[in-house]
């Protein structure tokens, strides 16, 4: 019951928080205007490009408290080296707000396309560096409210200042007079705001746990060490994939904002911000697996393990192959809708299928990481994935001097297909049973299904009865209904015991 509600309310705050920021997109476009707009577009890039300086410390730190709250020592361990981390992130911000101030000039001139006036460009820039510094001095802090599980405080947290930066934002851009630049001022304060919570909250959590532990008797069981020398190893392969994911999903987009015109990047932006909806389901499971399977996997519970593994991942399953079809088919009615602007969303439409399908593919990729990450031990995926990202990088980089965006969101969907084929499926077959066939014999009619029931509802022109959108969502819901009766009612009583997969407990 408990872990029913922990995943339904953090997937309500992400809906929240995904249809306030995609529904906002517009007002924001008409009071900004589209070159303005671009600047937030760039934002969004910048911010995921520095995020390598994370290195995956967020990982580490939520692996190493699952693991220590249940020994005093333990835990004591972990709060040092968590202050010494929290140190080095408060130096790090400091430095990257100094950079911000002095070199914003510097940014706009040699590497923005605008027609902006210089100094509002360039105090936006500041302002974007300063909010970035802020939010990544959040990461330590959000890490211990995840590792200690407290999904509904998290959630809570996360509707709150969504609520604030993205509806009050919007209005208090309304009444000012430079409103881009208001925009980031108030995007400062904010995380400011959002900061001084993460920072009370994680410090309760730490002292709660450690007058849990100083009343409760000893456990027999084998302290775990949290000093620099023993988790070094694990931090590095967590950085090291850290730094190559944003590397190989910001590549593409940082290239871009150099050679687009900023309103020309509005427009792709206004297509990542579509896609976004996909974080809806992907982030949630994320947030929830990555404590519980390393919780699961440390206490040897490997039935319970094999069966939150496989529900999650059919359930994202039914849900995104409807979704698939229901961009490809009818996502410029919804574009349209959204935007209000038919014209503007004939030109976003050429970008969305390939990143929408791409983000889904990445989705179910991230399984592999969730699986490795559980187990401690991320070697051959940091090998693979480093020889990986240097070959995407490039290839990146060149796709979009010469193709443009229309050559970066297919290469981007081709990049993810090959992950999840070659890389993520080959760790399944190695780590269950029965993986593969059940994909197979679930995901392929499944998909068949989907796509006859879409095809034969645009090619017969069903929705002359309904406007588009209501049919197409009828549509949708009908697929993900009877997806759910197949791979979740009828096939397991129909088979049983072949559409269960289990764990190998002898992989090493």
């Amino acid at each position: 019951m408990k872990t029913k509600l922990n995943l339904s309310l953090i997937y309500f705050s992400r809906i929240y928080m995904a249809i306030i920021s995609i529904v906002l997109v517009p007002f924001l476009l008409r009071e900004l205007g589209h070159e303005a707009y671009g600047l937030i577009g760039f934002f969004v890039v910048l911010q995921a490009c520095l995020q390598v300086l994370d290195a995956g410390v967020g990982g580490v730190l939520t692996r190493q408290c699952v693991l220590t709250k249940h020994d005093a020592k333990s835990h004591h361990g972990f709060v040092q080296l968590f202050k010494k981390i929290i140190l080095v992130f408060f130096i790090i911000s400091v430095f990257i707000s100094f950079l911000g101030y002095n070199f914003s000039d510097s940014i706009v001139n040699l590497w923005l396309n605008t027609s902006l006036d210089v100094d509002i460009a360039s105090s936006c820039v500041a302002l974007m560096c300063l909010i970035f510094s802020l939010r990544y001095l959040q990461g330590p802090f959000r890490s211990i409210i995840l590792a200690n599980e407290k999904h509904i405080l998290l959630s809570t947290i996360d509707i709150i200042f969504t609520t604030i930066t993205n509806p009050i934002a919007l209005i208090f851009v309304y009444y000012s007079q430079e409103k881009i630049l208001s925009y980031f001022y108030f995007q400062a304060v904010s995380s400011s705001l959002r900061l001084i919570v993460l920072f009370l909250c994680s410090s309760f959590l730490i002292k709660q746990s450690k007058r849990r532990l100083l009343s409760e008797p000893e456990h027999s069981c084998n302290p775990v060490k949290s000093d620099f020398k023993q988790i070094v190893r694990f931090g590095m392969q967590l950085s090291s994939l850290s730094i190559l994911w944003v590397l190989v999903t910001q590549s593409d987009k940082l290239t871009l904002t150099s050679i687009m015109t900023l309103n020309d990047y509005a427009l792709y932006s206004l297509a990542i911000s579509a896609v976004s909806v996909v974080s809806i389901f992907g982030s949630p499971i994320n947030q929830y697996l990555q404590p519980r399977l390393t919780s699961l996997f440390s206490a040897s519970k490997f039935d319970e393990y094999s069966k939150i593994f496989e529900n999650t991942y059919y359930y994202l399953a039914i849900v995104f192959i409807p979704s698939c079809f229901l961009v490809i088919y009818f996502g410029v009615d919804f574009i349209s809708a959204w935007l209000g602007d038919s014209e503007t969303a004939n030109v976003v439409i050429r970008y969305v299928p390939w990143l929408f399908i791409g983000s889904v593919f990445t989705v179910f990729s991230n399984f592999c990481f969730l699986l490795l990450y559980s187990h401690g031990n991320l070697k051959w995926h940091t090998i693979f994935y480093s020889v990986f990202s240097i070959v995407i990088i490039i290839l990146n980089v060149l796709v979009a001097k010469h193709y443009g965006a229309d050559g970066s969101v297919r290469f981007y969907f081709s990049s993810s297909l090959f992950l999840l084929l070659f890389w993520s499926y080959l760790n399944f077959y190695k780590y269950f049973d029965n993986f593969i066939y059940v994909s197979v014999v679930k995901i392929l009619p499944s998909m068949l299904f989907t796509y006859i029931i879409f095809y034969l509802a645009d090619a017969f022109r069903f929705d002359v009865l309904l406007h588009d959108i209501l049919f197409s969502s009828f549509i949708f819901i009908f697929n993900v209904a009877t997806l759910y009766c197949w791979c979740f009612k009828l096939l397991p009583n129909i088979v049983n015991e072949k559409f269960l997969i289990k764990y190998k407990c002898d992989v090493k």
